[in-house]
């Protein structure tokens, strides 16, 4: 009797946490969440495994006119950098071979994004969510063809695209939007971005106030 207990007990310990992980990712059909939440220690890991590796000016119909900030405005852009420390640094290389700089404080607080875009599909295996994480805050400076058009009170918005499961897992991010408003800047930069080591924050189902299923 006490080996059939203490067998149960073995059991107990090591293949329930297991599986209390691994649903804590899954994401369910229908599912939807956005949250603001403070930037701790882990996310900031993750983001600084996350690199900007293309940049393509956002234009709508009223360009050039509705872009302030660039000067000299260039055709095509490339860009390389990351989250370095307290600061997101980025190198920026217009059509010509001109260099700007751009550094963005690193916020105090994200916003976190998922969404199921076909809830009601009928043949599927594991839910895909779309998501976001946006962080959004002040320039630091800028230098070069950029510097012009920042002062103290210009803000940026950085949103990281991509897809994956309920949990923050850096390699689900494949795209950026990065949008840059203030008295002399108004401008967007959108483009791939490059890195991700995989890594998986098991605590997003409790960020979000979801119970943990059995």
């Amino acid at each position: 009797m006490f080996k059939k207990l203490l067998t149960a007990l073995l059991l107990t310990v090591f293949f329930f946490p297991y599986n209390v992980l691994a649903c804590a990712c899954c994401a369910e059909p229908g599912d939807h969440f956005e949250y603001e939440s403070e930037l701790k220690e882990f996310e900031i890991n993750v983001l600084s495994d996350i690199g900007l590796a293309s940049s393509t000016l956002f234009t709508d119909a009223g360009y050039p006119e509705t872009i302030k900030g660039i000067d000299p405005l260039g055709e095509s852009f490339s860009v390389t950098g990351s989250l370095q420390g307290n600061v997101f640094k980025l190198e920026f290389t217009d059509d010509k071979a001109r260099k700007a700089a751009l550094n963005l404080w690193r916020p105090k607080k994200i916003e976190t994004f998922g969404v199921d875009q076909d809830p009601l599909k009928k043949e599927r295996g594991m839910v895909v969510l779309y998501k976001e994480l946006r962080l959004k805050y002040r320039v630091q400076s800028a230098t070069g063809f950029l510097e012009n058009g920042i002062d103290a009170d210009t803000e940026y918005k950085l949103i990281l695209q991509g897809r994956g499961n309920g949990c923050l897992d850096a390699s689900n991010f494949d795209t950026y939007i990065l949008q840059i408003k203030g008295n002399k800047a108004r401008y967007s930069f959108f483009g791939k971005l490059m890195g991700g080591a995989g890594k998986v924050m098991q605590s997003t189902a409790e960020d979000r106030g979801l119970s943990i299923a059995n």
